[in-house]
């Protein structure tokens, strides 16, 4: 009783007010970074306001080599979801946040109109690599599209769940396993996929490889090769079954991760070579793996010997705008660390001198020296350094040693391969913008959701949103997200 209640109206101001101070803070951030950020978009629609919202998510790694996210819009979208639209609003919101130009990458799912897009944001931001990295195909999404043959399984599950009186039957069913009674209750295939502890594994494989590429407070870019050959090293292993019907779901799997990925994107194996654990040697390895388990009949070998020359090619393409951009920022901050031990000898200098000319090899140009310096060394680990080992904190103490070579990783390392952050952002709208607060105007929804998702970003909890039950999504009490057409 002796709370006092604070009016909506001054409740709203003061969230407005907390938007803008907080809003300041951020555009003064990015201003201050010497690498670019990475983006994830989606649209969502609600069944309230029968209105679209468009997310958009930030990431990047800051000055002290920590990965952060933070939600920059959530706003009303109430225009036809075209190309030009959805580019126009998103420049819209860059502007406001001073991005337009400091962006690296942009993180979509495989809508038909994200795709479209791509070239309409290419020529208003005006990408420094051009169009090599700026797109990023969610890889979750692509394990959600694979897995979508089999979703009868958690239909009829959720079937028995909410049915009590059909959960007692199937209590009896199990006693007896007679067949004849299933027919009756819902298809067979369904009691063969159950039945069957293959396919639980299968979809086990798919879940643990979603959760890992999901992460948001470590580098996921990385990661995304070794996932996928673990789910094509799954599909040659299921291959063999003797079930018929589950030979046949993943024979379609298999069809729709070659449609959206047989081509590994070139930033995922970047990723893996600024992974001082595998570099060339074992993103070569891993190809081969992935190519051999999608189609063993083709020469793997030689198709990973043409993406490794292309990779090298881009990394070496990518490292020379790098050095010519930032090449002498980086010569003076290493001038002024030379100058502060002026008291070393000058035997100690030639010494210095030329023990750094016997560690670059051969045939190297002077301007990619320090790429070459990093794909030639060898870096030794230890069974507890493999546990233990943080990228991020590994390329942060090995920033005077490859000044460039840092950089890149920075805004390669920082880019998101899911979409599931802004998923996430919608889930928070959607507990929002329920029943009783259906009437609520866009701009304080797009508040609220901002206030929470910086709140849970100084906290560092944006990892473990509440999300709406299974139940719900099957329903489809919520709202449906889109990128305004269907899958490529």
């Amino acid at each position: 009783p002796a709370i006092r209640r604070i009016p909506r109206n001054t409740l709203k101001r003061i969230i407005h007010k907390l938007v803008a101070t907080q809003k300041k803070k951020l555009i003064k951030e990015f201003a201050s970074l010497d690498n670019k950020v990475s983006l994830c978009s989606d649209i969502w629609s609600d069944h309230w306001q029968s209105c679209s919202y468009m997310g958009i998510t930030c990431h990047l790694i800051d000055n002290a080599w920590n990965i952060k996210k933070c939600l920059l819009a959530y706003r009303c979208f109430t225009d036809p979801h075209t190309a030009q639209n959805i580019s126009h609003l998103m420049f819209i919101i860059l502007e406001e946040y001073g991005l337009t130009s400091k962006f690296f990458s942009i993180s979509f799912d495989n809508a038909s109109a994200n795709t479209c897009i791509m070239d309409e944001l290419i020529r208003l931001c005006q990408p420094s690599i051009g169009d090599k990295f700026f797109h990023i195909r969610c890889t979750c999404h692509i394990f959600n599209l694979c897995v979508q043959d089999i979703r009868s399984i958690r239909f009829a599950i959720h079937y028995l769940w909410t049915h009590p009186q059909v959960m007692k039957q199937w209590g009896k069913f199990c006693k007896k396993m007679t067949v004849d009674f299933l027919d009756k209750l819902f298809n067979l295939q369904v009691f063969i996929y159950i039945q069957t502890n293959g396919i639980m594994k299968f979809l086990k494989a798919f879940k643990d490889d979603t959760d890992q590429l999901s992460g948001v407070y470590y580098p996921t870019c990385h990661l995304v090769l070794t996932h996928l050959c673990n789910v094509a090293c799954t599909f040659s292993e299921h291959l063999n079954s003797n079930d018929p019907a589950i030979i046949e779901c993943i024979l379609s799997m298999k069809t729709k991760l070659e449609k959206y990925i047989f081509n590994i994107p070139d930033i995922f194996s970047c990723a893996i070579v600024l992974d001082p654990r595998l570099k060339l040697d074992d993103l070569g390895e891993l190809l081969t793996l992935y190519y051999y388990s999608l189609n063993p009949i083709t020469d793997a070998c030689s198709s990973s010997s043409m993406i490794i020359f292309s990779v090298k090619n881009s990394l070496t393409e990518i490292y020379n705008e790098y050095n010519e951009k930032y090449g002498s920022q980086v010569g003076t901050q290493a001038q002024q660390l030379t100058t502060s031990s002026s008291t070393t000898s000058r035997l100690s200098k030639t010494q210095m001198l030329v023990r750094e000319r016997t560690k670059h090899p051969r045939g190297s140009s002077s301007s990619n020296l320090e790429l070459e310096n990093y794909l030639t060394t060898t870096f030794d680990f230890s069974d507890a350094d493999e546990e233990t080992f943080d990228i991020l904190r590994w390329w942060a103490q090995k920033t005077q040693v490859y000044p460039i070579l840092s950089l890149m990783a920075k805004e390669i390392l920082a880019c998101p391969v899911s979409t599931v952050e802004m998923e996430q952002a919608f889930s928070v709208g959607g507990n929002t913008l329920d029943e009783r607060r259906s009437t609520i105007r866009p701009e304080n929804l797009e508040a609220q959701c901002l206030i929470n998702d910086w709140s849970r970003a100084a906290s560092r909890t944006q990892d473990s949103q509440n999300e709406k039950n299974d139940d719900e999504d099957i329903d489809g009490t919520s709202g449906t997200t889109t990128g305004g057409g269907t899958s490529d």
